[in-house]
């Protein structure tokens, strides 16, 4: 080949392999940085440097043919290295793009995500009505919730990217902020056995599946209502109907209990999908994920949360007869000694609830998961110092007394 043919065309092929190794990054935490405008300056280069190799070929083609050449059967170093430098422009700007689009996305999520808070706040936080301000369903659990959701999905995808993309991740976090919207309940009545006597035992009873199908519909709710306001406004709904399902995955925390199991989950499947294992195990996991420094709070929250008759006489416990103190203290000691058979059903479980990741995501989870033995330990210990403490200790423990002076 004439040397003068062979370089056709290649003064700017140092220019366009520079190009084409723009480092695009590749974090999808990192926020984007890039504006419309390096969308428009990339769109151009593409186009330039396309057009160019076009003029390059017939240029070579025509000069090959003046000299009586044949054609050639493989390309020149010139239009080759354009070739790979179009493609990544190409590459970088297709990241670029969805990174843009993730972005979007995210803030989506986060409006999502402060509108439950605020709902929850305003609902059990906030209420005129003192039983509808609860002590464990309210922002600090669903944003532990969030966090720990979060942090599986992570963890899956980190350790088998395939399993979970970027917007499971953001899904994950929508909904586990919806996941606890709606706490409806009734009041409950039950006999209580106290030595020789009879006792009613005053309880909320939460309205279980019922309360998660009606979070899901908030959930719902805010989703139909983003892609409506976008929809108005000329733009293309932002979620998917795909996206809409991903949000029963909330229907994963009905509880369900097992004499034999403890508290387990029913609706949480071999087959579920990682979004919803994830909420699972972010529900009820905290004595594996955080340990004891979340899980003992978490503990008493809950029985404070569920029994009505003890809340309401702490706020006077001056008035509270002796009969009353030792019926309350025995229910208190036996809710403690129950903890220590939930972490235990709880770590029995857990393999069975991670069988369905594959092999080298369900070693990744299990390496943040670490923490029953501690929880159960710190259980143990609790419970066994309660055996010994006054009524008003227990319930000094147990954080009633806090919760009689700020209510």
């Amino acid at each position: 080949m004439p040397q003068e043919i062979e370089e056709f065309g290649s003064k700017n092929s140092k220019t366009e392999r520079d190009e084409g190794n723009l480092e695009t990054p590749t974090d999808p935490e990192e926020p984007a940085k890039e504006s419309s405008s390096d969308v428009h300056a990339l769109t151009a280069r593409i186009e330039e440097l396309s057009h160019g190799q076009q003029e390059t070929e017939r240029a070579l083609r025509e000069a090959r043919t003046q000299l009586g050449l044949p054609p050639l059967e493989v390309d020149p170093p010139s239009v080759l290295e354009t070739r790979e430098t179009i493609a990544a422009l190409e590459l970088k700007l297709a990241s670029i793009k969805e990174r843009k689009e993730n972005a979007e996305f995210t803030q989506v999520i986060d409006q999502g995500i402060e509108r439950a808070l605020s709902q929850i706040a305003d609902r059990f936080e906030r209420s005129s009505v003192p039983r509808d301000n609860l002590a464990f369903h309210n922002q600090t659990h669903t944003k532990d919730v969030i966090r720990r959701t979060d942090a599986i999905l992570k963890t899956i995808q980190n350790a088998d990217p395939a399993l979970v993309k970027d917007r499971d991740r953001l899904l994950g976090k929508l909904a586990a902020a919806f996941h606890d919207t709606v706490q409806n309940y009734t009041e409950a009545q039950v006999d209580e056995k106290a030595g020789d006597k009879t006792y009613k035992k005053i309880f909320r009873k939460r309205e279980i599946g019922l309360n998660e199908t009606k979070s899901i519909a908030e959930g719902a709710s805010f989703i139909n209502a983003i892609n409506q306001e976008r929809t108005t406004s000329g733009n293309q709904p932002i979620f998917t109907e795909q996206d809409r399902t991903t949000l029963n995955a909330i229907d994963v925390t009905v509880p369900g209990f097992d004499p034999e199991k403890g508290v387990f989950q029913p609706n949480l499947k071999k087959e579920s999908p990682p979004v919803t294992r994830a909420l699972a195990l972010a529900d009820i996991g905290t004595a594996g994920f955080d340990g004891p420094v979340k899980f003992l709070p978490e503990c008493n929250a809950l029985f404070r949360e569920e029994n009505f008759d003890i809340a309401e006489a702490s706020a006077h416990p001056e008035t509270i007869s002796e009969e009353d103190k030792n019926r309350f203290r025995e229910r208190m000691l036996k809710w403690s000694a129950f903890q220590i058979k939930f972490v235990a059903g709880r770590k029995n479980l857990f393999e069975s609830e991670i069988a369905g990741l594959s092999t080298t995501a369900q070693k990744a989870v299990r390496e943040i998961f670490t923490k029953f033995d501690d929880s159960m330990k710190a259980s143990e210990e609790k419970s066994a110092r309660r055996q010994t403490m006054t009524f008003e200790a227990l319930l000094e423990d147990m954080g009633f007394r806090k919760t009689a002076s700020t209510s």
